[in-house]
């Protein structure tokens, strides 16, 4: 928690989205307002990828989706 105390997540639930799985599943946290925690680690394992901006994460289908880059990555 932003406070430094610990807690369990609570229960386990399913986005309403049509996801496949593992991205589908959310764990729920109690004591936090909006207690969904996606996992990017889910979605990569079901073949998403994941972009991060300063504004938002976008989210696409490596199945259908092309990325282009023009330089090399700066972290791996």
């Amino acid at each position: 928690m932003p406070t430094g105390n610990v807690t369990q997540s609570g229960d386990i639930a399913l986005l309403h989205r049509d996801l496949c799985n593992p991205a589908r599943t959310v764990d729920m946290v109690p004591g936090i307002k909006n207690n969904t925690l996606i996992s990017t680690s889910k979605f990569a394992d079901a073949n998403y990828i994941s972009i991060f901006d300063q504004e938002e994460v976008n989210v696409y289908d490596a199945n259908t989706t092309k990325i282009t880059v023009s330089r090399g990555s700066v972290l791996k």
